[in-house]
């Protein structure tokens, strides 16, 4: 049997089961096509041994077929169908100046990307090492970290945002909790990457 688990713009991510716990009992070839192209162009090949597995490099908002075929075995049960993401556009962190270069402090440049990214579309860091103070994401957006990208949190205390415990409503009746110690509001330093209220997003 083979499961898509996971759908990205660019990826997509399959469990292959045929009764190996974390490796198949036989290694396998996985061939992604193109079902939109008439030659059904094969988009992607991989020859593995793990159950989970991730095929990179498709393009967004496509519909592919995929198939695995097992050593000593003929075309089987091992097929699926899927689409990846759409997005409207693609927002490179780098086209609003961060450098990557593990030294300058990036987290205005990769918040802007991020505010500026339309509904729907795909903010790209690309490869390099981003140092950052905490990026904070919003709803309806992808986020793709590419192979070879980190992000850098600063391990200065004092660089770091913090959460309060309990925000207090403007009506004086509500209350908006951001941070808990052991189910009590206290002040929290925030996360690496962070969204409050947001939905709908995928970082891969």
């Amino acid at each position: 049997m083979m499961k898509v688990l996971c759908v990205t713009p660019g990826s997509v991510t399959f469990d292959l089961d045929d009764g190996g716990k974390y490796n198949t009992l036989r290694p396998y070839e996985l061939t992604v096509r193109n079902a939109s192209d008439s030659a059904k162009k094969v988009a992607a090949q991989v020859r593995d041994n793990r159950c989970i597995v991730t095929v990179f490099g498709l393009e967004a908002g496509t519909a592919y077929e995929a198939e695995a075929v097992f050593d000593g075995a003929g075309e089987g049960e091992f097929k699926a169908e899927f689409s990846t993401l759409a997005v409207s556009a693609a927002v490179n962190v780098r086209e609003f100046g961060a450098f990557g270069d593990g030294s300058h402090d990036d987290t205005s440049f990769i918040q802007a990307a991020i505010m500026c990214c339309p509904e729907n579309g795909k903010v790209l860091i690309p490869e390099g090492t981003y140092l950052h103070r905490g990026i904070y994401l919003k709803s309806d957006i992808r986020v793709e970290i590419a192979k070879g990208a980190r992000l850098v949190l600063s391990d200065t205390r004092e660089d770091i945002p913090r959460f309060p415990g309990r925000l207090e409503g403007s009506n004086g009746r509500d209350e908006y909790f951001l941070g808990k110690w052991e189910g009590e509001p206290q002040s929290m330093f925030n996360g690496s990457i962070s969204g409050v209220g947001v939905r709908n997003v995928v970082v891969y």
